[in-house]
């Protein structure tokens, strides 16, 4: 085939893209050499597992977030380790965990370490019942009006606390 033709045959073929296992998290290393069911791998998982949880959807994280993760979960690993090493009378180099400490308060930083909240079941929703006027009668183990009764919201007096009855004084044993 001449060296023209080739050319042109090579430039017609689409160029298929493939990822990587660990982009498409199949595995945590793109290599065989890691058993992924050694202690330190299973923690490193776990690791990574939780800082994502903590940032709410796993599947929205973006690649740098991810990246920020693996490093954060290496380096919690590795301080995991000296102080494991610590307590058990090993040989502790303070200077280098005090680096891993303060380098990985920092990128948990940039990622934000205040954990994502999920949304949740609304209160009100989850409090009623079929009759639907249960938290009007307030909280069944304390005595105490609900905060969002009436009578927690006219609590201005001491007394009106006093005077509540608990849920079972009408009458019915507890």
């Amino acid at each position: 085939m001449p060296p023209r033709a080739a050319k042109k045959k090579a430039a017609k073929r689409k160029t298929v893209h493939f990822s990587s296992r660990v982009t498409t998290g199949r595995a945590l290393f793109d290599t065989s050499e890691v058993d992924g069911r050694s202690k330190d791998c299973r923690r490193f998982r776990d690791l990574i597992l939780n800082f994502s949880d903590d940032q709410g959807n796993r599947d929205e994280l973006t690649e740098a977030q991810r990246q920020i993760i693996r490093r954060s979960a290496t380096l919690s690993l590795a301080c995991e380790k000296a102080e494991a090493d610590l307590v058990s009378g090993k040989p502790f180099d303070l200077d280098l965990y005090s680096k891993a400490a303060n380098t990985l308060s920092r990128l948990l930083g940039q990622l934000g370490i205040y954990r994502t909240e999920r949304p949740m079941i609304d209160l009100s929703t989850y409090l009623k019942t079929p009759d639907g006027d249960d938290d009007a009668q307030g909280s069944p183990h304390t005595g105490e009006a609900s905060p969002g009764s009436d009578d927690a919201a006219d609590g201005d007096n001491a007394s009106e606390a006093a005077e509540f009855e608990p849920w079972h004084a009408n009458g019915a044993e507890a």
